[in-house]
């Protein structure tokens, strides 16, 4: 029986790999516009955020389907998993990835200008409040449509 030599690099095996990957044209291309690159890609995530916020709060508001906010539920859900289980919301990551900050941190630091007494420094229990009380908000709102048409059906 043949036994197969296990592949041990050297050293100089594996900086040899690296100049040649790095001498890449493609990717010599990448790291010269990786920098300006960069904050678009940011500002993509911290809108994406932004609009996430703002029409989950106005589907709550406008909306009195009960699909509509089941399915919105669901995916404030979603979120409060991702939350607990990496302990930032996943735009917040990626947002810090490309720009430095995030839009929960300029909220904070905004209410805390304002005078706000906002004592929580950590992120991630201020994200978890807001997706908490959302939830509430939703599943209170689904529970008043289930017993105003219960009660339009009984009367």
């Amino acid at each position: 029986m043949k036994r197969n030599k296990e592949v041990i690099l050297t050293k100089k095996q594996i900086n040899k790999w690296y100049k040649k990957y790095n001498n890449n044209k493609m990717r010599q291309f990448i790291n010269v516009i990786s920098p300006y690159i960069k904050p678009y890609i940011g500002y993509f995530f911290y809108y994406i955020h932004f609009f996430f916020m703002i029409f989950s709060v106005l589907c709550l508001c406008l909306t009195n389907n009960i699909l509509h906010l089941s399915s919105l539920l669901l995916i404030m859900a979603l979120d409060v998993i991702f939350i607990l289980t990496v302990h930032q919301c996943p735009l917040t990551i990626l947002e810090k990835k490309y720009l430095g900050t995030s839009i929960n941190h300029e909220i904070k630091e905004t209410f805390q200008k304002a005078g706000i007494n906002y004592k929580c420094n950590h992120i991630y229990e201020s994200q978890l409040e807001c997706v908490i009380t959302m939830c509430s908000m939703i599943s209170s709102k689904m529970f008043v449509l289930i017993f105003v048409e219960a009660i339009k059906l009984y009367l």
